[in-house]
């Protein structure tokens, strides 16, 4: 048991060896049966997980998942579960995604998931918005911010907070004198 001063949590070997028993026990849920729903547009999966009785059909829309936003509806039908139902893999455009990453929201490289969700934010418009931006426009752009008053600056929290701008602080130069 490795016990320091800085942290009180001690945990023995024998509680860590059983922690990674558990997990080594608890199997990942799979899938029992993939297909393309094109209504939906949408890769279905039926989810099973051991000690849940029944199942569950997942559709993962196929836009959000990397690799098939091109794919025909013929290409995306073709696939195939590999890894004891862990995976789907479309052999054709030679793109896999794991069931378990699909399921925890993860569809595709980082890179991929951050361009995802990148386009999500930009994209949330709504009139009002739309209204304001026409109007500010207009208006020669966004308004500039204003002064705040020491009462504006209160925190419910904190109570009053006095601040002080750097300028004020620093010592100021005199005008440099013409020699």
């Amino acid at each position: 048991m490795t016990v320091s001063e800085d942290h009180p949590i001690t945990t023995s070997d024998a509680e860590i060896d059983a922690a990674i028993a558990r997990g080594q026990h608890t199997p990942a849920p799979y899938a029992e049966k993939v297909w393309y729903d094109a209504k939906r547009d949408a890769i279905v999966a039926r989810i099973l997980s051991v000690g849940v009785v029944g199942s569950v059909d997942v559709p993962f829309a196929r836009h959000r998942l990397q690799g098939l936003q091109d794919a025909t509806p013929e290409q995306l039908s073709q696939m195939e579960l590999e890894g004891g139902g862990t995976g789907i893999v479309w052999p054709t455009l030679d793109i896999a995604h794991y069931i378990p990453g699909l399921l925890a929201g993860v569809f595709g490289t980082a890179r991929w998931m951050a361009a995802l969700n990148g386009r999500r934010g930009g994209q949330s418009t709504t009139p009002a918005k739309a209204m304001a931006a026409r109007a500010n426009g207009a208006k020669g752009g966004r308004p500039a911010a204003r002064q705040r008053t020491a009462a504006s600056r209160r925190s419910p929290a904190r109570g009053y907070r006095k601040t002080v701008k750097k300028s004020a602080t620093r010592k100021r130069r005199s005008p440099s004198k013409p020699k």
